[in-house]
């Protein structure tokens, strides 16, 4: 029963398909600006994320090195005033 319900519903889906496809007109709509401000802040807000994501990958091994560096020097640094 299932299958039988489901080949009507993939028959009734290519019929609209090919409907609308075949037979076509031209659409006089204004989308004015209601979808397009989300849109533009989601644009906004991948771009901001990517630069942080970039940022991120730059900044936090170049913090790493320059945290080891420190380290090193204050190591040298205990070492000489110890003698």
């Amino acid at each position: 029963m299932i299958r039988i319900t489901l080949i009507f519903w993939i028959k009734i889906l290519i019929i609209i398909l090919l409907y609308n496809i075949c037979i076509h007109q031209n659409l006089y709509a204004y989308a004015g600006l209601g979808p397009l401000i989300p849109i533009i802040a989601n644009v906004i807000v991948y771009i901001f994320l990517f630069v942080v994501a970039v940022l991120g990958v730059i900044i936090y091994p170049i913090k790493l090195f320059l945290n080891k560096f420190k380290k090193k020097n204050k190591n040298t640094d205990n070492k000489s005033s110890k003698k």
